[in-house]
């Protein structure tokens, strides 16, 4: 539920509340002025907790898409590259942060939480102006 709570809605102001020591991690001219917190809304723990309970009561529905001469082109290109070592199917994922590239995690940090010892390329400007951390 990390990327819930960090992530409310990239127009609702929740990205302006990112205020780290002055710096705001956006582009946005609107949220370069920090709004009052008490007029933003977020997600409380108990509304995170029932929606992480609710996703993981979830079953996928299986795959439409049967795996033709691309797809087993593309699966090989998955095993070489080793992709399988965070994207562990079935899920394709490890739950893991990854920094962005030139970022240096707290050492404290490695210990607290997930995070790969690894930057696999993430797109520094989108995880630090905006807080999806994705790219």
């Amino acid at each position: 539920m990390r990327y819930a709570a960090m992530n409310r809605g990239r127009f609702d102001g929740a990205d302006a509340l990112a205020n780290h020591n002055g710096f705001i991690p956006t582009d946005e001219p609107r949220f370069q002025k920090v709004p009052d917190p008490s007029t933003q809304a977020r997600y409380n723990d108990d509304q995170l907790y029932a929606l992480g309970l609710y996703t993981y009561s979830l079953q996928p529905p299986l795959n439409p898409n049967k795996i033709d001469a691309l797809g087993e082109r593309g699966q090989k290109i998955f095993e070489r590259e080793r992709c399988v070592m965070c994207h562990t199917p079935p899920l394709y994922t490890s739950n893991e942060l990854t920094p962005a590239q030139g970022f240096i995690v707290p050492e404290d940090h490695t210990k607290k939480y997930d995070i790969l010892p690894m930057s696999v390329g993430t797109d520094p400007n989108l995880t630090l102006k905006t807080r999806r951390g994705t790219g």
